[in-house]
Formats: C-alpha cells, structure tokens, sequence
C-alpha cells in the first residue's frame, strides 16, 4: 500500500526548500528596505550639508549688495528722460574687494550681474535696457561735446565691468554702463540675477534680493553724470 503524500521523504524535502525560499524572500526585501532608507538619510544628510548659509550667500540690504568676496554699494543714480518719454536710469556703485586677490566687479558677483525691474509690472523679466546715452533727451545732441563725454565715459564703464581689477581690501566707485528705462523710476528696483535673469539660490538669498530705486542715495540728472 502506497504511504500518504505527507509521509513521503520527498514531499518533506519539497516543503523544507519552499519554507528556505520564503524565508530568504523576506530578509532580503528587509535588507532591501534598510538600504533604502539609510540612502535616503544619507542623501538628506549630504543635502543639508551642502546647503549654503546666508552668509555665503549674495543678498541685498538697503543700498548695498553683499557678497562673500567684497560688496557693491549704490551711491548715486542719475535719471533722465529717454528720447520715447520713459524714465531712464544709470546706477554708479561703490564696489569693495574683500579678498586676498585681485578680482573684477564682476568676479566680486560671482559672474552674476545687476538687473533693473519694474516692481509693479506684470511681467518678471527685468526692465529695458537701452545702449547708448544719446537715447536720454538731453544727451541726444551729438554735436554737444559734454553729451558725447558722458556717453563715451559709460560706454567705457560696460567694456570694463568684467576687467577692471580690484586691488585685495581696496574699493573702487565705476557703473557697469548698463541702462535702463521703464515708465516710473520709482516704482523700481534692482535686483542680483545670472546671465539669464534667473535666480540660483545656491549662490543668492532670494529673500533679500531687492533694493527700490527711490531709496535715499544721491540723486542726479543724467546731464551731471561724471562717472
């Protein structure tokens, strides 16, 4: 008479390797889940760590822009009406290697530059830039030699931005020769961007990144620019 499948020598062998595979099959979805999560800490870890302070970070408070290589200070903007009735504006900085090298202003932003935006505008690029300061009204004549002086002293200014070098710990006062113009200087304000207008946190504190143009530094018309 033929035994019972439960008391067949094989039938325990069977039930031996299935109970060995299920039991392996959960330890290793444990290990699985383990690893998992200690990346997950890990990359969380290696985030927070390379999280920058504020300090290291370029920011803007009141006039002056701040950086972790020196400072830009706004000390004077010159106004004037454009030649198509628009508020036109140049901003002349006082700009301070903190270094130990020599470094452009440029370099001091960290290869980010300084952008004017309508504050009240519906969109979130910067305002209008013009080239050239015989746009402004009263620099239009081309046979005025004062007109052609100032045009020529900001053109000079934006060739040299990125290479005028800056002594370590000394200060320089130049513009970057960039203009803008929009309908209300005083609802403006001026903010640090990449190349493209964007904003990368890893490098500037986007909570204090803005500086309106009607604040008190000194104000000029454009026809007393002496940059």
């Amino acid at each position: 008479m033929q035994k019972p499948i439960y008391k067949q020598w094989w039938a325990w062998l069977i039930a031996i390797i299935l109970l060995i595979g299920i039991i392996s099959m959960f330890t290793n979805k444990d290990k699985s889940t383990k690893t998992t999560d200690n990346l997950t800490k890990s990359s969380l870890s290696s985030s927070n760590t390379s999280k920058k302070s504020p300090k290291d970070l370029i920011s803007i408070n009141k006039n002056m822009i701040k950086t972790p290589k020196g400072s830009i200070e706004v000390i004077k903007e010159a106004i004037g009406k454009t030649t198509d009735g628009k508020d036109g504006v140049i901003l002349m900085y006082k700009i301070t290697n903190n270094s130990n090298e020599e470094l452009t202003p440029k370099q001091i932003l960290s290869g980010n530059q300084i952008s004017v935006y309508e504050k009240n505008a519906k969109s979130d690029k910067p305002a209008e830039e013009f080239f050239g300061a015989t746009d402004f009204q009263d620099l239009s004549d081309y046979s005025n030699d004062s007109a052609m002086n100032i045009s020529d002293a900001i053109s000079n200014d934006n060739d040299n931005w990125d290479k005028t070098k800056i002594q370590p710990h000394q200060s320089i006062t130049m513009s970057d020769g960039k203009l803008w113009k929009m309908d209300n200087s005083n609802d403006s304000e001026i903010k640090v961007t990449d190349s493209i207008n964007d904003i990368d946190e890893n490098v500037i504190n986007k909570g204090k990144n803005s500086y309106k143009i009607s604040s008190p530094v000194e104000k000029i018309d454009i026809t007393k620019w002496n940059g």
